[in-house]
C-alpha cells in the first residue's frame, strides 16, 4: 500500500464513506424524480440536476457533522475533509469502465485541480508517480437516470489534457460501488429535521368589562 492509499484509507473511514455516498445517492434520486425526457430533458440537464443536488445534500451534511467543512459554496463547490480539499464531479454514466479510466467531462475547474496537483507529483518512471504531496481530490461518481448512482470514488487528478479535462488519475480509492456493496449499510435518505417545539395555543376568554373598555 502506498503512502497516499494509506492516507486516504485513514481519512475516508466507513462512516464518512457511507455519508458521502448517501448524499450522492439522494442527489441522483432527486434528479431522477425531476428528469422528464418528454419535455426535452437530456443528459446535460440531468447532469446539472445531479450537480445542484450534490451541492445541496453535501452542504447539509457539512452542517451536521464535525469532520467536513465547506470551503467555497459557489461558483465552484469545494469542501474539506481532513487535510484534503475536495470537489465533486461526474466521471461517467455506467460502471463498465474502470474508475482508473473514468474522468470528468468538466473542461475548467477539474482540469485546473489536476494542473495544480501536477506540480506536487514526483515522477520516478512511467509506472510510478508519487502523489503523496497532493492535497486536492475529486469525489467522482457514476450514474444515470435509469439506474441511479452506480459508483463513487475519490481520486487524485495529476494530468490535464489539451482540452482542459482531467487526463490522468494518480491514486484512486473506491468509496462505494453498487456492483460490489449494493445499498447495504447506507444511511437513510437525507438528514431528518427534528420537529419544531411549538407551545400549544390556548385561547383565553376576556372579561366583558375589558372588552367594553376597548370599544
Amino acid at each position: 500500500m502506498t503512502e497516499t492509499e494509506q492516507r486516504l484509507k485513514e481519512t475516508f473511514q466507513i462512516e464518512i464513506r457511507q455519508e458521502l455516498t448517501a448524499c450522492l445517492r439522494d442527489a441522483y434520486d432527486a434528479a431522477i424524480t425531476a428528469h422528464d425526457p418528454d419535455v426535452g430533458h437530456d443528459a446535460m440537464s440531468f447532469g446539472l440536476l445531479v450537480y445542484k443536488s450534490n451541492v445541496y445534500f453535501l452542504g447539509q451534511l457539512a452542517e451536521r457533522v464535525d469532520w467536513m467543512t465547506v470551503i467555497t459554496p459557489a461558483p465552484s463547490f469545494e469542501f474539506q475533509i481532513g487535510q484534503y480539499a475536495i470537489s465533486c464531479y461526474s466521471a461517467g454514466h455506467t460502471d463498465d469502465v474502470d474508475a482508473k479510466d473514468s474522468f470528468p467531462n468538466n473542461h475548467t475547474r477539474a482540469g485546473r485541480i489536476a494542473e495544480a496537483n501536477s506540480g506536487q507529483v514526483r515522477i520516478f518512471d512511467e509506472f510510478w508517480k508519487d502523489d503523496s504531496a497532493c492535497r486536492q481530490l475529486i469525489l467522482a461518481h457514476k450514474g444515470n437516470p435509469g439506474e441511479g448512482l452506480l459508483e463513487v470514488f475519490v481520486a487524485v487528478p495529476i494530468t490535464k489534457g489539451e482540452d482542459g479535462r482531467v487526463k490522468e488519475w494518480g491514486t484512486v480509492y473506491t468509496v462505494w460501488s453498487r456492483s460490489i456493496e449494493g445499498e447495504a449499510g447506507l444511511p437513510a435518505s437525507g438528514p431528518t429535521v427534528p420537529p419544531e417545539n411549538v407551545t400549544p395555543f390556548r385561547p383565553s376568554l376576556r372579561k366583558k368589562s375589558d372588552t367594553n373598555e376597548e370599544q
